[in-house]
């Protein structure tokens, strides 16, 4: 992940999204004789009185768990949607924090360390079963480049465990380009820019690209050829479009998503921490489409795909600028029209009318919102 050190220039922005979290902590699993560290963050509406999805959230190189948290603002869809998310923080390897994606690993004690990073993760999933209500038929794992990478290797190494996984700015590593050994096949989404100069989009001798790798899971998996096609378009008018396609009818009831993400580079599609020149598509949000695309999948063979509240999310209703500071312009909102805004945990903030195609958010304090109203609820962060 480029340019890291802007996110210590948007903490104190952090800490307001952060706050209306409902509960998280920091901690330490000890590994095959390794400290390793690890975030979590527990749902407001969690009682441990039913099973809920455990979802992994994996940083990219020269990352950790705390700016993933903040850069891909996934607590908040935790909370809406009822699921433990953990962010796992990667060791240093070869003198760049980055997840080990192939199998070889040193003994406990041996010299340079080449972590297990699977079986790291392996031990969070058995910890957090032992301490707290999971759904294992729900396990999920996702994460940005480097992590996009390991989601892809731990779809392969522990497809047993994990129900689906997704990859944003992220490929299959070569150490499961020629082969995956699970015997299950798991639901893949795949999320790239076409501008990304750090895992380059189009194919170079070293590498098949984006829409190779793409296509090699989809005959891979048994998906169908043919997609089914989104045009998101450019809502807000900054050079950068999406699209979506998603094959259908893959191994074991499973389904592939790739969006296309025109002129994005390598960033997380809705992110907040933003700056001028970023190159981040707000067509979509990341976070919330990950959980669209995961909440569709079970292990459980009796599972019915029941939508949830984030999937009434309409991802190409136009509303810009998004991060807003005053006003978010809804053309496609009838004037007079009522809207309700939610805070992060889901509380009602207040209700009124739109005029003109617009919502006016000039009272709302930093922080990230959900905008509901008839046939439409969306994402808008406020930021100033």
């Amino acid at each position: 992940m480029k340019n890291l050190i802007r996110f210590f220039l948007g903490l104190s922005f952090c800490f307001t999204l952060c706050s209306a979290s409902a509960q998280f902590d920091i901690d330490t699993l000890v590994y095959d004789g390794l400290d390793r560290i690890y975030e979590f963050h527990i749902p407001a509406s969690y009682d441990g009185s039913e099973e809920v999805p455990l979802v992994f959230n994996l940083h990219g190189r020269g990352s950790n768990s705390f700016q993933q948290r903040v850069y891909s603002q996934m607590d908040a869809v935790a909370d809406l949607n009822n699921f433990i998310v953990v962010y796992p923080n990667a060791r240093e390897v070869n003198g760049l924090v980055l997840w080990n994606v192939s199998y070889e690993v040193s003994a406990p004690g041996v010299t340079p360390v080449i972590p297990d990073d699977v079986g790291f993760v392996d031990s969070l999933i058995d910890f957090f079963i032992a301490n707290y209500a999971i759904d294992t038929n729900r396990i999920y794992t996702c994460g940005m480049s480097s992590g996009g990478y390991m989601s892809y290797f731990l779809s392969c190494a522990l497809g047993e465990r994990f129900t689906a996984m997704a990859s944003i700015t992220g490929l299959p590593p070569l150490s499961v380009v020629d082969s995956c050994p699970s015997a299950r096949t798991v639901p893949v989404m795949q999320v790239h820019g076409t501008a990304d100069t750090t895992v380059e989009y189009f194919p170079s001798p070293f590498y098949i690209g984006v829409e190779g790798a793409v296509e090699l899971i989809r005959d891979r998996n048994g998906c169908d050829i043919q997609a089914d096609y989104r045009d998101y378009g450019d809502v807000d008018n900054d050079g950068i479009s999406a699209e979506r396609f998603i094959y259908p009818n893959c191994l074991d009831n499973g389904e592939l998503w790739f969006y296309k993400l025109t002129n994005a580079t390598h960033t997380w599609p809705g992110t907040p921490i933003a700056f001028p020149g970023d190159g981040i598509s707000y067509e979509i949000d990341g976070s919330t489409e990950i959980w669209r695309f995961f909440e569709r999948f079970s292990k459980d063979p009796s599972f019915v795909y029941v939508p949830t509240d984030v999937s009434s999310l309409d991802a190409s209703f136009p509303a810009f600028p998004n991060p807003a500071m005053e006003r978010v312009f809804v053309p496609r909102l009838l004037e007079g029209s009522m809207y309700q805004v939610f805070s992060q945990d889901g509380r009602l903030v207040f209700e009124s009318s739109a005029p003109q195609g617009y919502l006016e958010v000039s009272e709302l304090p930093e922080g990230m919102y959900y905008v509901s109203g008839e046939g439409y609820t969306f994402r808008v962060s406020i930021q100033r």
